[in-house]
């Protein structure tokens, strides 16, 4: 939904995007609390939670 229509090469973007939010998360996660390590999903899903819901209203906004 970000980059268009699925092609091939959204298709590659969207994999990157992927790859890229969660070696982010694996780094906040490791690094920003810096004497405990927390587990990388608790990062990824506090970041792609937000994402998500905002998805979410934006489809039901086109329904009503």
């Amino acid at each position: 939904m970000l980059a268009g229509p699925l092609t091939g090469g959204v298709l590659m973007l969207a994999g990157a995007l992927g790859a890229l939010l969660v070696l982010a998360s694996d780094l906040i996660a490791q690094h920003a609390f810096s004497p405990i390590s927390l587990p990388v999903g608790v990062v990824t899903a506090a970041v792609g939670a937000p994402y998500f819901l905002y998805l979410l209203y934006r489809s039901n906004r086109r329904l009503v």
